[in-house]
C-alpha cells in the first residue's frame, strides 16, 4: 500500500538559491521556501510559472529533496517548464506542497530496487537519499537513450548502488532500464520494485516484478491543473474499473491497481 503524508499542503513563497544545468534542456533548482516543506519521496509540488502568459496553470514537479531547501529537476518541454528551468538565483516562485501520496517506507527483510528513466529518476533519488540517511543502500537502475540523458547519475551514485543502462551503450549496460531487472530481482531475495519514468518502462517493471514474485509501486506522471483532486484531469485507468487520479490516489500507487492495457492503449 502507498502512504499519504500527514502534513497538510500549504502555499509557500520560495526563493531560488541555486540553479545548475546538468544537461542541455534540464535544470536543477534549489529553492528556499518561507516555511519548510515536509515532503516525502514520491510526493510533488505545483509550481506557478512566472512571466509566461501562455502558461497560466501551475506545473506539477517531482521533488528530489524537501525540508528547508527544496530541490527540483526540471526538463524543458514547453513554455511553462522552459520558464521554470530558466529561473535564476534571487527570483521567487509560489509552490503548493506537499501533494499526493509518497512511496511506502522500507519494510524489514524486503530489498528495494529502484527503476528510473528520464526525469522520473528525481523522486527515486529522494527515496535513495532517505534510505542513505537511515544507513541503508538501495540498488538503482537508471536508464536513458544515451549517457547525456542520465542527468542526475552523479547524485544517484553517491547514495545508491547505481546501475546505468543506455540504449546506445554509451553508459553502463546497453539496453533499456528494465533489462537488468530480472537478474537483480533473482539475486535480491524478498524484493520490492519502485519505478518512475515513461509508462512503458513502468509497465515493464511491474511485469518483471510480478514474474519474480516481488511487489511493485509506480509513481504516476500525468497532466493536471490543480494537484489535489479538484479538477479530475489526471485520470488513470484502474484495474478494478473506473479511474485512479494521479494527484490524490497517487502519484505512488501499487502497480497492480493500474489497468496498463487501457492506459497504454490511450497513449498510442
Amino acid at each position: 500500500m502507498t502512504t499519504p503524508c500527514s502534513s497538510a499542503r500549504a502555499l509557500a513563497r520560495a526563493e531560488v538559491v541555486e540553479r545548475r544545468s546538468p544537461a542541455p534542456g534540464h535544470a536543477v533548482l534549489r529553492l528556499r521556501p518561507d516555511a519548510p516543506i515536509p515532503a516525502r519521496a514520491g510526493q510533488f509540488a505545483m509550481m506557478r510559472v512566472p512571466r509566461e502568459p501562455r502558461a497560466f496553470l501551475s506545473r506539477p514537479m517531482s521533488m528530489m529533496g524537501a525540508g528547508e531547501v527544496v530541490e527540483i529537476l526540471v526538463k524543458e518541454v514547453g513554455a511553462g517548464t522552459r520558464a521554470l528551468a530558466r529561473l535564476v538565483p534571487g527570483e521567487r516562485v509560489d509552490i503548493l506542497a506537499p501533494l499526493g501520496r509518497a512511496f511506502p517506507g522500507p519494510s524489514p527483510g524486503i530489498t528495494d530496487v529502484l527503476v528510473g528513466g528520464g526525469v522520473g529518476a528525481a523522486p527515486l533519488l529522494m527515496y535513495a537519499r532517505e534510505e542513505a540517511r537511515a544507513g541503508r543502500q538501495v540498488t538503482f537502475l537508471y536508464g536513458g537513450r544515451t549517457a547525456a540523458d542520465l542527468v542526475i547519475a552523479r547524485e544517484a551514485a553517491s547514495v545508491s548502488r547505481l546501475v546505468t543502462v543506455t540504449e546506445d551503450g554509451s553508459s553502463g549496460i546497453a539496453g533499456i532500464a528494465t533489462g537488468p531487472l530480472g537478474g537483480v530481482l533473482a539475486g535480491a531475495g524478498r524484493a520490492r520494485v519502485l519505478a518512475c519514468g515513461p509508462l512503458r518502462m513502468m509497465e515493464a517493471a511491474a511485469r518483471a516484478a510480478r514474474g519474480a514474485g516481488a511487489g511493485c509501486v509506480v509513481c504516476l506522471e500525468a497532466l493536471m491543473a490543480c494537484g489535489f483532486g479538484a479538477c479530475l484531469g489526471c485520470a488513470v485507468p484502474a484495474a478494478a474499473g473506473g479511474h485512479l487520479h494521479a494527484c490524490s490516489d497517487g502519484p505512488a500507487v501499487d502497480a497492480d491497481l493500474v489497468d496498463w492495457e487501457r492506459l497504454l492503449g490511450e497513449t498510442r
